[in-house]
């Protein structure tokens, strides 16, 4: 009887023993962890939220990946993007419409376009929830193939 007992209360612990999680991301943590990670952090922006900039390499491109928090209260987005190329005028609707039907397999990863710059983006949006230096860094490499394996559909240079 004494046995089962331990038993049953063992198991009752391990269930209600939960793992640490990590605090959400604060600019300075997010900074911090970047640079932890080895990227050459460049910071714009003269308040919140600030515009953290790393460069990464893809398979055959260079990029430079912007992460910010958002800035409702408790930052509860980690948004990951990068500017693509700016979109020519006129635009031909053929490629604009294989962004937007990728869009759809990508989600929550979309593209976008930014009208005060006619930048195309692509944007990774994340909770801002348990996120560690390996869960960061596995992030970034995740948009990297991203952007890698959507190349050919935001190349401008190859729209017609």
């Amino acid at each position: 009887m004494r046995t089962w007992l331990g038993i049953i209360v063992a198991c009752l612990f391990l269930v209600g023993v939960q793992q640490a999680k990590a605090a959400p991301l604060t600019e300075d943590t997010l900074k911090s962890m970047l640079e932890n990670l080895g990227y050459d952090v460049t910071v714009s922006g003269d308040k919140p939220p600030h515009h953290y900039k790393i460069p990464e390499s893809g398979s055959n491109l260079d990029y430079t990946i912007s992460l910010e928090l958002s800035t409702d209260k408790g930052n509860t987005i980690l948004w990951i993007y990068a500017g693509l190329y700016e979109v020519p005028s006129p635009t031909p609707s053929a490629p604009l419409l294989a962004l937007l039907a990728k869009n759809d397999e990508i989600g929550p990863t979309f593209f976008s376009y930014a009208t005060s710059n006619k930048l195309m983006y692509l944007n990774a949006p994340t909770a801002n929830i348990d996120i560690t230096p390996a869960i960061l860094r596995q992030k970034i490499r995740n948009f990297v193939t991203k952007l890698d394996s959507t190349y050919s559909l935001w190349n401008v240079k190859d729209w017609k």
